[in-house]
């Protein structure tokens, strides 16, 4: 198997599930028994997990598996709600996870830091929509994809913020769905913590995760950002044109900080 054929066949498992409409589902109260049979809606981050993977992008697959690891966790998701520049608005579900490094990791091992919210919204036809944002730090401007290359797989792509906004049209509409995805150009954006309210709920139960500390807390989220829509690995612009997302004001979203005692944690074991 060629490389091109493996990706496509991640692509397209990836796709498979984002299709189904029960992929996505809210978190439910059971916890998960294996990556099989647990909460739909972290194996629908799994999946985005592994579409970003094939494209290079380091920071959404990251991103999206530290959400599919919060949900594992008990991290029930918030509303937020944005605005495009013509004047429309939207609200979804949305997740904010905050990543650090045990102090046992040697400091020239530690990946870096960095916070992200992952929110989602599927419409009565089952076409989904995601919006993901990474900053390594409360606050910190775009670092456009056309700037990093390559190096968008790398610790690169968290020197600054980024954002990534995909409409994924449901598998009963043309058979495989159509992925149209924009990133952040310009803008900037914030994750601030608001404070901390004590250890995860369900990860002290969940025997499957470990090398993990979670604790619940509340972020700040505010956002604005200049997106043009990119295709390929690493993405190049399919059009001159662009769209802008922005936060109306700042919004107060759930989530959790979670410190690893590995530099490669999964979805699904954590650092187990």
């Amino acid at each position: 198997m060629t490389i091109d054929q493996l990706r496509r066949g991640v692509t397209a498992l990836a796709l498979a599930c984002l299709g189904a409409a029960g992929c996505v589902d809210s978190p439910t109260a059971a916890s998960p028994a294996s990556f099989q049979d647990d909460d739909p809606l972290a194996q629908t981050f799994d999946a985005l997990a592994l579409t970003a993977a094939t494209n290079g992008d380091l920071a959404r697959k990251e991103g999206f598996e530290i959400a599919a690891l919060a949900v594992r966790s008990g991290t029930s998701p918030s509303r937020i709600e944005y605005r495009l520049a013509s004047g429309d608005t939207d609200v979804m579900d949305a997740i904010v996870s905050a990543v650090e490094w045990a102090p046992s990791i040697a400091p020239s091992m530690r990946p870096p830091t960095r916070r992200s919210m992952v929110a989602w919204r599927r419409s009565n036809n089952g076409a989904l929509r995601v919006l993901s944002v990474v900053t390594p730090s409360d606050s910190a401007p775009v670092l456009s994809p056309l700037s990093l290359g390559a190096a968008l797989n790398s610790a690169a792509a968290y020197s600054g913020a980024s954002a990534q906004f995909q409409d994924i049209a449901p598998l009963a509409t043309s058979g495989s769905p159509a992925n149209s995805i924009w990133f952040a150009t310009l803008g900037w954006a914030r994750i601030h913590p608001l404070r901390i309210e004590g250890a995860c709920r369900k990860l002290e139960t969940n025997a499957s995760i470990g090398g993990v500390t979670c604790e619940a807390g509340r972020f700040a989220v505010e956002f604005s950002v200049s997106m043009q829509r990119m295709a390929g690995s690493p993405p190049q612009p399919m059009s001159s044109a662009s769209i802008t997302v922005v936060t109306p004001r700042q919004q107060e979203i759930d989530g959790e900080r979670l410190t690893f005692t590995c530099v490669s944690p999964t979805s699904d074991r954590g650092c187990r």
